[in-house]
């Protein structure tokens, strides 16, 4: 709970009676390795702070192989953006690489948030942007930079996934 509520510290400040309110709506849940936090095909109910271990982003091509897109670390939101918003199927899968602990916040707390938490729909706005900066940049970084550099990032960012 105090990583999720120092990521949000740099975004908004919360008064005492708001991170009540907050820790009322949040669960925190354990995840094994190769447990699913969401699958293709179904819509995305739940937003995931990962606050240990690692998960990933994939979907499944035309040809059956698993693609991998990204990976989140400690102190990240993981979800599908599209399908929370639009209540869509998605077209990702999110995966624990390792075990995890992670809290979650369904969407029905989501919405209640926003009604009892003035700064909620700001803050996620504010965290949402980061993140696409932060997937851009990572984007950036696999098309631009060699194969060894890329690893040794990798290596670097995600020292976990390689036991």
């Amino acid at each position: 709970m105090e990583q999720l509520l120092s990521f949000i510290q740099i975004y908004a400040a919360l008064s005492s009676e708001e991170i009540e309110v907050l820790k009322e709506y949040i669960q925190t849940e354990k995840i094994n390795a190769k447990d699913y936090l969401l699958q293709q095909g179904m819509v995305c109910e739940k937003l995931f702070f990962i606050f240990e271990g690692v998960v990933r982003i994939f979907h499944i091509d035309k040809e059956g192989e698993e693609i991998t897109t990204h990976f989140y670390n400690e102190n990240h939101f993981a979800l599908d953006v599209v399908s929370y918003q639009n209540k869509i199927p998605s077209t990702k899968s999110i995966q624990a690489t390792i075990d995890c602990k992670a809290i979650v916040i369904s969407r029905e707390a989501d919405l209640l948030l926003s009604e009892k938490i003035s700064k909620w729909n700001e803050l996620k706005s504010l965290i949402s942007n980061e993140s696409l900066i932060d997937k851009f940049n990572s984007t950036s970084e696999l098309l631009h930079n060699d194969a060894q550099t890329k690893y040794l990032n990798f290596l670097r960012i995600y020292p976990d996934i390689i036991q």
